[in-house]
């Protein structure tokens, strides 16, 4: 019998780490802009149509770590990474839409199987039985 087998609980979440690793991002752009630490010699600055191009992804990204991150608030993280798999049908609509590519059949296959694979997963999720404080189990308690 290992240390783990006689006590279970709640996974506490990691939300003052997330606001560390955002403010350390934008502490990495002053550093960058700022001082040119990390700037090679000789390389240009991005210019505003490259910026213009790349605010929306980009903030797109930083509200899906939100929102994602929210959520693991009320579902479990193996879940969580579990329905993380659902980027493969939208990358796949992105990309015919924005990028004009061509799916052949086994991509169409693959998306199916994606998207029946995140359905089970996300209704397993919602059958799940909330973990509460009486579960943690454990001598320490």
């Amino acid at each position: 019998m290992g240390d783990d087998d006689d006590y279970h609980c709640k996974f506490a979440k990691p939300w003052f780490s997330v606001l560390e690793m955002k403010a350390a991002m934008a502490v990495c752009l002053l550093l960058y802009y700022g001082l040119g630490v990390g700037k090679e010699a000789g390389t240009p600055d991005p210019d505003w149509r490259t910026i213009k191009k790349v605010w929306l992804p980009a903030l797109l990204d930083l509200l899906n770590t939100v929102f994602c991150n929210i959520g693991l608030v009320w579902v479990s993280s193996s879940i969580y990474q579990m329905t993380r798999g659902s980027v493969v049908v939208f990358s796949a609509i992105l990309s015919v839409k924005w990028l004009g590519r061509t799916l052949r059949s086994f991509h169409y296959y693959s998306i199916a199987l994606v998207l029946v694979a995140v359905v089970l997963v996300g209704l397993a999720g919602t059958e799940e039985k909330p973990a509460t404080d009486d579960d943690c189990v454990g001598d320490d308690v």
